[in-house]
């Protein structure tokens, strides 16, 4: 019996040490980080759907339990794809902006509400300047729409300034198409061509995303590509 109250005492400063940390740790709060706050569309033809997902990533101990994301228009849909995300992972929010009856330049956010006691709301923010269309820089067509049997098409990306342009192609992260190549060089004079093509598992139904070309001019230019696929 008094070994064993020898080997307690022995131990009894450890566990006094360790304890505390356990139970901190055990309590410490969910924490939300918004990787990508901000997002421009750029230019972008009238009467689409515009789509992008911005990534949450929990820096705490707990689960980090999305409760809601409200958007500041009706034009705007917010979408969570992950109402829990585990400590140390990413969730995503995907928002589906119409712009219908919309044109020039505006900004549109979506307010999201979590658990993190410190930081209960985030706000995402989104910009596009819609139905202009730079006269250096255009898509050619503005918008693609993919009916079942239509395989691949082209857009031809203008560079109408002096001298050659490079670019580079931004995809949504659950792209409902492939693109040929995502980054090049624009001659004077000479279009790019790039290829898209929708995936062939989607399901039945309408779904929308797009792209971003980002002009590395002397002015960054950003214009994005509507991309509406029907599946029967």
């Amino acid at each position: 019996m008094r070994s064993l109250f020898k080997i307690f005492l022995m131990f009894l400063p450890f566990v006094l040490l360790v304890s505390p940390a356990i139970f901190a740790a055990g309590n410490q709060p969910a924490r939300i980080k918004v990787i990508d706050s901000f997002y421009d569309f750029g230019h972008v033809p009238m009467d689409y759907k515009l789509v992008h997902h911005f990534r949450i990533k929990n820096e705490g101990a707990s689960d980090l339990n999305i409760d809601k994301a409200i958007s500041n228009c009706d034009c705007t849909t917010a979408i969570i794809l992950n109402k829990t995300v585990p400590p140390d992972s990413i969730g995503e929010i995907k928002v589906v902006f119409d712009t219908r009856e919309y044109y020039g330049s505006n900004t549109r956010n979506v307010t999201v509400y979590s658990n993190d006691i410190k930081n209960p709301t985030v706000v995402l923010k989104y910009s596009s300047d819609i139905g202009v269309i730079p006269r250096e820089f255009r898509a050619e067509p503005q918008s693609l729409f993919f009916l079942p049997g239509h395989k691949s098409k082209d857009v031809k990306l203008f560079n109408s300034t002096d001298g050659d342009i490079e670019y580079d192609i931004e995809m949504e992260i659950d792209s409902i198409f492939s693109i040929g190549k995502t980054n090049g060089k624009i001659k004077k004079g000479e279009p790019a061509i790039i290829k898209i093509t929708p995936r062939d598992d989607l399901p039945r139904g309408t779904h929308h995303s797009n792209f971003t070309v980002s002009y590395k001019s002397e002015k960054p230019t950003r214009i994005t590509v509507p991309v509406k696929i029907v599946r029967y």
